[in-house]
């Protein structure tokens, strides 16, 4: 995932199913609001988190209260935690090899990404199935 010039992480569901859970966790890199703003997650403000995650037509699917802000809190994790756990209140349903996108904020809504931080943060995505 990168912070500007439209350059998301993508990955395919495994199989088909309901999703309780996307994990995310940190293997390199970071993004950043600029380039002395950088973190795993999001910009400097250690609380406010940056990562989206879309579908394939860049519909947010989480947070799942998005807000039209390009921030968010979740409770238990930070900017700069090692991984996130992204909890759906209703399993989401998906097919196998459905494409989601994880996306630094300011890049997916083309807000303020003129003066973003140019790394990525490489992730391994988990996807985790209800039962």
């Amino acid at each position: 995932m990168g912070s500007k010039n439209d350059n998301p992480g993508k990955f395919f569901t495994p199989m088909a199913g309901k999703i309780s859970t996307f994990k995310l966790v940190h293997v390199s890199g970071k993004v950043g609001c600029s380039l002395h703003h950088t973190s795993k997650w999001g910009c400097w403000i250690s609380n406010l988190l940056f990562t989206f995650i879309t579908d394939d037509q860049n519909r947010v699917v989480f947070p799942e209260n998005y807000n039209g802000k390009t921030f968010y809190t979740l409770p238990g994790f930070t900017a700069s935690s090692p991984e996130l756990l992204f909890t759906f209140s209703i399993p989401l349903e998906v097919t196998a090899g459905q494409e989601y996108r994880v996306w630094y904020s300011e890049d997916l809504f083309s807000s303020q990404e003129d003066d973003n931080y140019t790394g990525a943060t490489c992730m391994r995505v988990i996807v985790i199935y209800s039962i």
